[in-house]
């Protein structure tokens, strides 16, 4: 059950919206769809999907969840409309609304500001980097406690599996080192030995379905997941043939399934394999239905 886990999350402006998952950012990856079908329709001002009413009650509501991830679900959505559409218009219009919303949850929602704050320390300045000049273990170790108890841990998992995936990579780049090795791999490299063993999180899905196929099936998985998007994507203009029900549905999956490559790591979670079927039978019968045409 869901609601196991489930508990009121503090933040954002009083409340972070999380409905019946445990925390926002399930709700970020679950609603991705829903979201961008909402944008498309008040775009275009259409009602072939969802009312006008409750396309603005699921866009309020997927930003008030304040979660990094459902900004990244906008972003993604802003990003395809845009390309299909080729609209300069809507992108123009779209950006700036992207950069207030950020803002506005970066400077009011302590906990966006947090976990922003601790991947740029951590990706972008690299403060935990290894290789710091004239460092001994000691004060490696007080410099990152130091560092920890000002970043939000969540940032500091997801850092610490990429680091691990990347090493586990490194040593095993074509085929990885097989389904479910993952844990392994995080005993062996992981940065919670530097640090007394605290946020020992997601040591079995690396935080990342794109970092534990990485992890587990190398290269070979990798790739399968990149040509996975681009081979059953449905572009608006498709074989010259427009129909917006494929379109959408095709565009709205992708924003569900990039959005889980990036922050969800278990295979199944949620239902995924479903959203891929999905993803891969809309290609198909876009395909039956432009042949029953010609």
């Amino acid at each position: 059950m869901p609601l196991n886990k489930w508990g009121v999350n503090l933040g954002g402006l009083g409340i972070r919206i999380n409905s019946i998952f445990s925390e926002p950012s399930s709700l970020g990856i679950a609603i991705a769809p829903a979201f961008f079908v909402s944008i498309y329709q008040l775009l275009l001002r259409t009602n072939d999907f969802i009312s006008l009413k409750k396309c603005i009650v699921i866009v309020i509501c997927y930003c008030f969840s304040f979660s990094s991830l459902a900004f990244l679900g906008i972003f993604f959505s802003i990003v395809l409309i845009t390309l299909n559409f080729g609209a300069v218009r809507y992108f123009l219009l779209a950006i700036p609304i992207s950069v207030f919303l950020f803002f506005t949850a970066y400077n009011n929602a302590t906990e966006f500001k947090v976990r922003v704050d601790g991947i740029k320390e951590l990706f972008v300045d690299n403060i935990l980097d290894e290789a710091k000049a004239g460092e001994n273990r000691p004060a490696k170790v007080k410099r990152i406690q130091s560092f920890l108890k000002r970043v939000h841990g969540s940032s500091f998992v997801f850092y610490n599996n990429y680091y691990i995936a990347k090493k586990n990579f490194i040593k095993n780049p074509i085929f990885g080192t097989g389904l479910g090795s993952h844990e392994f791999a995080y005993d062996k490299y992981t940065l919670n030995k530097l640090i007394g063993g605290i946020y020992q999180f997601n040591t079995g899905d690396a935080n990342s379905l794109f970092l534990r196929t990485l992890s587990e099936i190398g290269l070979f998985g990798a790739v399968f997941l990149i040509l996975f998007i681009f081979k059953y994507f449905v572009s608006y203009d498709l074989n010259g043939h427009e129909d917006n029900v494929y379109w959408v549905i095709s565009n709205a999956l992708l924003v569900l399934i990039l959005l889980t490559y990036i922050r969800q790591g278990n295979y199944t979670y949620n239902g995924f394999f479903l959203y891929g079927w999905l993803y891969f039978y809309n290609l198909k019968n876009y395909k039956d239905y432009t042949e029953s045409l010609s």
